[in-house]
């Protein structure tokens, strides 16, 4: 018989279409879908990289080739575009990849936080992995758990691993750490202090799993895309018909 795993960890993987990404940032759904995505921390930090190049995108038309100059301005916004879209496919995948990492928790999007690190004048082995924060289960950042998780972007995709503790205390912490120093956000998210509310992203999410209007689990990440996108549409649809004037009858 097989000797079990010897150490109590779990592991989360996700991958993403940047092109999935880029194709709604072409849309005016882009900057809900990115708040949805990130914490107000997290968007307040990244928001100018992000709206910039979707709004210059969205206002630019499919160029004629026979234009080299007008082909060429296309092309750099787009490729902007491109790559904002690639960092928020990035943080989708790694924070997908969190929440099935830990399925012992119902974790939002918003109870996971992402933070790149300054790299050390003395450190030139390439770039530091980013640091992931979750909440704990009283909703504090400072109490946090910090988790390991990996970011990689080949092409039109990114893939995120993550690993977790399988044996935590009823906190959400791993007991080793419970008592280590508090989550400091002034130093990993330069400077800001704004504790984000807890937010649903999904009302139909369980243990990772997505239902869809007719009960349906769907578990392929570009399909919980897709469930973001049209959550939005609805949403303002919904807002149209409020703001429509009454009719006389």
């Amino acid at each position: 018989m097989p000797r079990p795993f010897q150490l109590p960890v779990n592991i989360g993987t996700d991958i993403c279409s940047v092109l999935r990404i880029l194709r709604i940032a072409k849309t005016i759904h882009f900057e809900r879908f990115a708040q949805k995505i990130l914490t107000p921390t997290e968007w307040s930090l990244h928001q100018e990289k992000l709206i910039h190049p979707a709004r210059a995108y969205q206002n630019i038309s499919k160029p004629r080739r026979s234009n080299p100059e007008e082909y060429l301005n296309f092309k750099t916004i787009e490729d902007t575009a491109h790559k904002a879209a690639s960092f928020l496919a990035g943080r989708f995948a790694a924070k997908e990849a969190i929440m099935k990492a830990n399925h012992h928790r119902r974790l939002t999007y918003h109870d996971i936080e992402i933070a790149t690190i300054t790299k050390p004048l003395s450190y030139s082995a390439g770039s530091l992995p980013p640091i992931a924060i979750i909440r704990s289960n009283q909703g504090s950042w400072e109490n946090g758990q910090e988790v390991p998780i990996s970011i990689s972007h080949d092409g039109h995709f990114a893939t995120a691993t993550s690993l977790a503790f399988s044996g935590l205390d009823p906190d959400g912490l791993c007991p080793d750490m419970s008592t280590s120093q508090p989550y400091n956000r002034d130093l990993t998210t330069k400077g800001a202090t704004t504790l984000p509310q807890r937010q649903e992203v999904v009302d139909t999410q369980v243990q990772g799993k997505w239902g869809n209007a007719d009960g349906k689990v769907v578990e392929a990440a570009d399909s919980k895309v897709d469930i973001l996108v049209d959550l939005l549409e609805t949403e303002e649809q919904v807002g149209n018909k409020k703001k429509e004037p009454a009719t006389e009858g």
